[in-house]
């Protein structure tokens, strides 16, 4: 049930209308390159939405019909007044390829600037609703319950599905120690959802400051934002963006609407008596009157809370804040090995089950670059010193040729290697019931550069098991079931999803997610395995994604066992190679480029663990 706010009904919430279908002047007024003062103000014909090279110079676009700007005023003026009530206003501006905020002053020291509005029902426009909806919530909690400190712990929910999305909240005491979040009641949750209806109904305006260190800290410490006054101490800065909401500060660490009227569809609810925290929810444009599913929720969020606390008593340390100053001062390694220890014992943990329960097959399933080898790997290396006989199998090794007749493919007609039933899957059903039996079996090769089996290739040999021997199945598509039900009747099998889940905060608001974590390794993974560029990974990246949440990542919420592969210092880990590779992302690319600059945002707080 929705609380504090509206949803979308079928015509309050249009897709974006198509720049390529409007007439040229209306395109031309969307889609903008300004230059200095001293030049005429142009824009560029190309549809927003769809452009795949900046304009490099003037000479690449068309001039308007009298053009006035003048240089002093914000981007706000370029595309239009900041009202929630009109359909066709902005929320934020693509400003040469980077979000920005729409009092933003444009950048007076650059050549030709072009600026793109960005429309609340676009993609990037949902992206800031929702960074202003959590920090309007923020605001709400510290004017509602002042002796708590709010922490925004993770943010779950898959575009383009039945699932609302949402972000789940905790309040503590004290964020320094915290082992343990504060019972949240219902009466609670009611009374921060009406304070947010209220500054929704009042187009409460977020306002920005940009002030020195000192001045930030104390107000930061004043209000009992440490983990954004830590952060900030760790960080070299001579001017600190910031944003004000009826009176409550915070660090401008993203880009935010002009005001909380943008966020007008929202709800605060309590999704289980069990979970202390509550979910604050955002409508989409794809399934606006969805419902967050709670068993959802309790899993994954359960194995969050256990995994925060876990590091927060063993490493004494709870944000990104924290592990830049055990770098600075030489203690990186400690925290490393800490790390490494934490995650040993959840494997350990697995083991136990499979023994107590006798199982037999253990599916081990994950999103692309979410943690699943290497925790097959350490799986099979915990069963060998248990004494417990183990082999493995890759459900990649199955795939079907791409010019199989039966190979399924996507609404656009091209191959669609996401589905689970792009596998021989009678084929990997008699090898898994064989290996389970005792017959050894060949594992084949499968060529993933020509897209089909390697018949010349000697395959892997894979021993057949004793009674009580153990086959680790690991895969994308794993703990599908149409994989699941082809083990045999009678044997025991056991379900585990891996997936990086949320521990590290960069503050109270801000957090480095599962989806950036999985960015980020396969950048450097695919760099340093493949030789591809960072431009390469990000331009296919949202192909994979969407083949991933549609069809394997609602049956990953099955698993028997939810396992978090996400280390507090990994984000230190891949800082370093990862700023590299993503600098070199041309501006040209302009999706690309984009998504770069995003990523870049982030690791700026970030102290790379070059060790």
């Amino acid at each position: 049930e929705f609380i504090g706010g509206s949803v979308f009904d079928g015509e309050d919430a249009p897709e974006e209308e198509s720049l390529a279908n409007m007439p040229v002047n209306a395109a031309r007024s969307r889609s903008r390159v300004f230059s200095r003062s001293d030049l005429p103000v142009v824009a560029n014909v190309l549809p927003a939405k769809e452009y795949k090279t900046a304009p490099a110079t003037i000479a690449d676009v068309l001039p308007l019909a009298n053009p006035e700007f003048p240089p002093s005023e914000a981007i706000q003026a370029l595309c239009g007044a900041a009202d929630a009530e009109t359909k066709d206003a902005p929320i934020a501006a693509l400003v040469n390829g980077e979000l920005a905020a729409l009092d933003t002053e444009w950048p007076r020291r650059r050549g030709a600037c072009r600026v793109d509005p960005v429309f609340p029902n676009s993609r990037l426009g949902l992206q800031v609703a929702r960074a202003t909806l959590n920090a309007v919530v923020h605001a709400a909690c510290r004017l509602e319950c002042p002796q708590f400190s709010p922490v925004t712990l993770h943010g779950f929910g898959l575009e383009g599905t039945c699932w609302a999305s949402a972000y789940y909240i905790e309040l503590f005491e004290d964020v320094d120690e915290a082992a343990q979040p504060a019972a949240v009641s219902s009466e609670l949750v009611g009374r921060i959802a009406d304070r947010v209806k209220a500054m929704v109904a009042a187009n409460t305006p977020v306002e920005t400051d940009e002030v020195s260190p000192e001045e930030a800290l104390m107000r930061l410490y004043g209000q009992g934002s440490r983990l954004s006054a830590r952060l900030l101490n760790t960080c070299n800065t001579s001017l600190v963006p910031m944003v004000c909401i009826e009176g409550v500060w915070a660090l401008s660490l993203q880009v935010l609407a002009p005001h909380a009227g943008f966020i007008r569809h929202f709800g605060v609810v309590k999704p289980s008596k069990e979970l202390a925290g509550f979910a604050v929810c955002y409508a989409t444009s794809y399934q606006p009157n969805s419902a967050v599913p709670p068993r959802v929720h309790d899993k994954v969020i359960e194995a969050i809370s256990a995994r925060r606390r876990s590091f927060c008593l063993s490493h004494g340390a709870t944000c990104v804040a924290d592990i830049n100053r055990a770098i600075a001062t030489g203690l990186g390694g400690t925290h490393r090995r800490l790390a490494a220890a934490i995650d040993g014992m959840q494997v350990a943990d697995v083991v136990a089950r499979v023994q107590a329960d006798h199982v037999r097959v253990v599916f081990v399933a994950g999103a692309s670059s979410s943690g699943k080898s290497v925790f097959a790997d350490e799986l099979q290396r915990h069963f060998r010193a248990a004494g417990v006989q183990n082999t493995r199998l890759s459900t990649d090794a199955f795939y079907k040729n791409l010019d199989d007749p039966t190979y399924p493919l996507t609404a656009d007609g091209n191959k669609d290697c996401e589905h689970v039933r792009a596998l021989r899957l009678s084929e990997l059903g008699e090898t898994i019931n064989g290996v389970v039996a005792g017959k050894t079996v060949t594992e084949p090769v499968f060529n993933l550069g020509l897209g089909k089996r390697d018949t010349e290739a000697e395959g892997r040999p894979v021993p057949g098991l004793d009674a009580t021997g153990v086959l680790i199945v690991e895969g994308l598509f794993a703990l599908a079931p149409e994989i699941k039900s082809l083990v045999a009747d009678g044997t025991a099998s056991l379900g585990v999803m891996i997936a990086p889940l949320t521990v590290v905060s960069l503050d109270e608001q801000r957090f480095v997610s599962g989806q950036v974590l999985r960015i980020l390794r396969r950048i450097v993974r695919d760099h340093a395995e493949r030789g591809r560029d960072a431009y390469t990974t990000l331009s296919r990246w949202d192909s994979v994604a969407a083949g991933e949440a549609h069809h394997a990542v609602p049956h990953m919420f099955e698993a028997d066992v939810v396992v978090s592969s996400t280390s507090l210092v990994e984000v230190h880990n891949l800082a370093a190679r990862a700023t590299a590779l993503l600098l070199q992302v041309p501006p040209t690319a302009t999706k690309e480029f984009f998504e770069a600059r995003q990523l870049l945002s982030l690791l700026r707080w970030v102290h790379p663990d070059r060790d």
